[in-house]
């Protein structure tokens, strides 16, 4: 299939993307083997801090600035910072021929977020257009390598996002992420 790629050029793709994070101070890095199709994998871990208050969210992450919704600065003191580790993993996948992405997202106290929590998480952007679909986009599996819980992009619809992608991309991987 035209939108495939194989283990080398996933291979070829990743050095290049690790070339470009190491430029950028981007933090990804690269875990397991290259020597057999589907053992190694790319790795990055952010923490992120949200405002929320305390009985629910104030404000939607990644939406508007905090000062937009607070009239009164004193709201702050209604409000607590939760911090979120979220952990994404990009590998290949042998029986689809594409690139992955598998996550994962803990609070401070190590507790998962839930599935709901992930989506609810989401720019609201893409929660409309995704509404139907959003289960069978997002799953929990195990992860390939690690043998826990990752949450993942199901590949079933990525063959045919990088078919359009081949001809305009000189590294697929970087576009698709």
């Amino acid at each position: 299939m035209a939108g495939t790629v194989s283990w080398e050029e996933f291979l070829q793709c990743t050095n290049n993307f690790l070339e470009i994070s190491d430029q950028l101070l981007d933090g990804w890095k690269l875990c397991g083997r290259t020597d057999s199709p589907g053992s190694a994998y790319l790795v990055k871990k952010l923490v992120v801090f949200e405002r929320t208050e305390k009985e629910s969210k104030l404000c939607d992450t990644f939406e508007e600035p905090l000062d937009t919704f607070l009239e009164d600065k004193s709201m702050l003191e209604n409000t607590v910072e939760e911090r979120t580790t979220w952990e994404y993993h990009v590998m290949y996948n042998q029986s689809y021929s594409v690139p992955t992405l598998h996550f994962n997202a803990w609070r401070s106290d190590g507790a998962l977020l839930s599935l709901e929590e992930v989506w609810g998480r989401a720019l609201k952007c893409y929660r409309g257009s995704l509404e139907d679909d959003k289960w069978t986009v997002l799953t929990q599996q195990e992860h390939p390598i690690l043998r826990r819980p990752f949450y993942t992009l199901h590949p079933c619809r990525t063959a045919e996002f990088l078919e359009s992608l081949k001809e305009k991309s000189s590294n697929i991987l970087i576009t698709w992420l």
